[in-house]
């Protein structure tokens, strides 16, 4: 009977992809630590903001 936001914030330069991951993740953090979720009448949501002010090092969160 409840709604969870969520929002994750970084200041990484993140592809579209990235940030989907890491609200994916997020969200699987959430579902460890609500109970009950993830139910018909709720709406559990993440939103994975980044800024893009620094870029990633080298070989990381980068796919071959």
């Amino acid at each position: 009977m409840n709604t969870t936001l969520a929002v994750v914030a970084t200041d990484a330069a993140l592809t579209r992809a990235q940030a989907q991951k890491v609200a994916g993740t997020a969200h699987d953090g959430i579902a460890r630590a609500v109970r009950p979720v993830h139910l018909m009448n709720d709406g559990d949501t993440v939103f994975a903001l980044a800024t893009g002010a620094r870029e990633l090092p080298e070989g990381r969160g980068r796919s071959p």
